[in-house]
């Protein structure tokens, strides 16, 4: 692993040998009681899957209110991942701190493992947890992909919080009004700056290698326009168990305008909910929304071939 402007990190890969294969793990919501159960389920995935990176796609804890409690369960949770020398990378959930411990704090005992790809990125963007990672070809050692971590952070009176002004009737903020769009979630999300650093890290990435390269977005929080993939199953080909609605942020950050605007991100992927597992394409983009780790087709497998087409597969533990 190597560092170059301008991803965080960067992991060659032979391709000659076959696609590059990311095990992605959804809401693990470990905490003392279930941590060993979680490493276990994550080791019998490692043991299937063979992956190259591990990636925790937030709400990886709940329930700890402390960096030692964060600490203790880590030691067990991440043990299959460390004792065979993966990279590992994540974002945060909303649940990672909601008992009070920060995801700043929470950011330096992740990084403190060996193997840890996470950073905290650009104190001047929103959030703990933006970065990139690049998938370089081990013979050409140019990137074949590149992965874009984003931050979308808890509920959304923290939006409201930097944000929020009263309506007009001074009854709600502007963010919770009785009747959203999405349901009643009230969920943060990916903000404005966000995608705008999504959109200079593609910028750089055009000029500096001469042309647009693959992409592949992951943070928790679904964007609204997951809603109208599954309001439209038959148009976007959804495959996999959708049992309740999408629970989407309120304000619209733009991320998958910008994604369709750009024309390089290849598949967005998120998370939180407990009962939906599903694929679809919108706008040419492969999109998903993954439930809980341990739950009906377990985590997920992306492959990144050598052209940068983007695939995935559920993995099962029977």
């Amino acid at each position: 692993m190597e560092k170059a402007y301008p991803f965080s990190a960067v992991l060659a890969h032979d391709f000659s040998a076959g696609k590059f294969t990311i095990l992605v793990l959804p809401s693990c919501l470990a905490e003392p009681g279930n941590a060993a159960e979680v490493a276990s389920v994550i080791d019998a995935q490692i043991e299937r899957t063979k992956p190259r990176l591990v990636f925790f796609v937030g709400d990886v804890t709940r329930g700890l209110a402390d960096e030692n409690a964060l600490r203790a369960v880590l030691d067990v949770v991440l043990a299959p991942i460390l004792t065979r020398k993966l990279p590992f990378a994540h974002v945060f959930g909303d649940m990672d701190s909601a008992a009070g411990l920060s995801n700043e704090t929470a950011m330096a005992v992740y990084r403190s493992y060996p193997g840890c790809l996470s950073v905290p990125g650009d104190a001047d963007i929103d959030g703990c947890g933006n970065y990139t990672l690049a998938i370089v070809d081990k013979a050409e050692r140019i990137p074949v992909a590149w992965l874009c971590m984003l931050d979308s952070h808890s509920a959304i009176h923290v939006y409201e919080r930097k944000y929020g002004k009263p309506d007009a009737d001074g009854a709600y903020p502007c963010a919770r009004l009785p009747q959203p769009l999405y349901g009643k979630y009230y969920m943060d999300g990916i903000h404005f700056c966000q995608t705008m650093y999504y959109c200079r890290a593609s910028w750089e990435i055009e000029r500096v290698y001469g042309e647009k390269q693959p992409a592949v977005l992951f943070f928790h929080m679904p964007p609204p326009e997951f809603s109208l993939v599954v309001m439209n199953q038959g148009n976007c080909r959804v495959t996999g168990i959708q049992r309740e609605a999408v629970r989407t942020q309120v304000v619209n950050g733009g991320i998958f305008a910008s994604a369709l605007d750009r024309g390089d991100v290849r598949a967005i992927y998120a998370a939180h909910s407990a009962v939906n597992n599903w694929y679809g394409t919108f706008g040419g983009v492969c999109v998903g929304q993954m439930m809980d780790l341990g739950t009906e087709n377990g985590a997920t497998v992306v492959s990144i071939g050598a052209d940068g087409t983007v695939s995935e597969a559920y993995s099962t533990i029977v």
